[in-house]
């Protein structure tokens, strides 16, 4: 894996992120929910380019301009900006055809490969509008900041996606991708509409802050209220994503844990940088598999189970199957699925 075309584009500042004293993955082992936020800012630290920082002001632009939608679909596939006005809506999307949200999540933007490459891949392969949300100005902040932050793009979202359906689109042709945060952004929009959009497909969200006391409001992250169907695909289990699936359908890739085959292996002498891009990249590869697997001829098989040692042990063998993605046959349940460590990561 080349580390350099990570989307994560991580700023910094020293009076808000302290430096790391001892070993991240010690931190990580060690930890306490309250602790978590402090400890993503130290894994951006760990990675991020010297001379960067984090955003701290608040004097970010109106809502309105803070969040923008990026459109296009097989007519059209250069992406336009859609302002939020029936007008514009009517003008630059079909309302006759579904339509797929792809939104980013912390330290993102939309401009990132694999948001540009969702987005290719959906109009390739499925007829539909494509939407890419851009809320890169408010997603660049510290944690806990930027969690703050995430109502206001869902609210934002939610208005662009009402005058859609007044325009006469079904809500169950509405479909919501998001990485990260952005899982819970589309949870959040699905809950502001009654749960009544068709499709989310939560990749690996964000675990802290979404899934303690503080954070753990139904209306706030994603669950399975929040559409017609709601997928989860779980890469970094109870470190950067959530230790639980809470979808109809929750895909555990190899156990759902951090590593992932495809990032590298974690040792007692891992350094922190090391130890960092392989969380990460295993937290990235849930977008990864999931914009592959839109190609109808890569299949990523998963196995109905309880438990990974469940399935290791070969206790599910005559248990149901799904596929991974949106070609899922939406009977409900936990998975679990091996991946290779060379893409197209599909184990034979």
């Amino acid at each position: 894996m080349a580390y350099s075309t990570l989307p994560l584009a991580v700023l910094i500042v020293s009076a808000v992120v302290s430096t790391v004293n001892c070993g991240l993955q010690l931190q990580f082992k060690s930890s306490v929910d309250s602790n978590w936020p402090g400890l993503m800012n130290n894994l951006a630290l760990t990675v991020a380019i010297d001379g960067d920082h984090f955003r701290t002001d608040e004097n970010y632009e109106p809502a309105e301009t803070s969040v923008r939608f990026w459109c296009g679909n097989r007519n059209r596939r250069e992406l336009r900006l859609v302002q939020t006005d029936s007008n514009d809506i009517k003008v630059k999307i079909d309302t006759n055809k579904p339509v797929m949200f792809i939104i980013h999540g912390w330290m993102d933007n939309y401009t990132s490969h694999w948001v540009q490459d969702t987005v290719n891949d959906a109009l390739s392969f499925l007829d539909v509008n494509v939407c890419a949300v851009d809320w890169a100005n408010l997603a660049h902040y510290e944690y806990s900041a930027t969690v703050d932050h995430t109502p206001i793009v869902s609210d934002q979202a939610t208005k662009f996606i009402k005058i859609m359906i007044e325009l006469g689109m079904p809500p169950n042709s509405i479909t919501l991708v998001g990485h990260d945060m952005g899982a819970h952004i589309c949870g959040q929009i699905g809950h502001n509409c009654n749960g009544d959009v068709g499709q989310i497909y939560g990749l690996d969200p964000a675990g802290p802050l979404f899934t303690t006391p503080s954070g753990g409001s139904l209306a706030f992250r994603l669950d399975k209220s929040d559409a017609k169907y709601v997928q989860f695909i779980i890469t970094a289990k109870g470190t950067a994503g959530v230790s639980v699936g809470e979808g109809d359908e929750n895909f555990y890739v190899n156990g759902g844990s951090s590593p992932q085959p495809n990032c590298g292996s974690i040792t007692i002498n891992t350094g922190d940088a090391e130890f960092a891009k392989i969380l990460l990249c295993s937290h990235y590869h849930a977008y990864t598999l999931f914009r592959l697997s839109m190609n109808p001829l890569l299949v990523y098989p998963a196995r109905l189970c309880s438990s990974w040692a469940d399935y290791n042990a070969g206790r599910c063998l005559f248990n149901r199957m799904s596929r991974t993605g949106i070609y899922s046959i939406k009977l409900g349940g936990d998975y679990y699925l091996r991946t290779t460590a060379l893409a197209p990561f599909i184990m034979f």
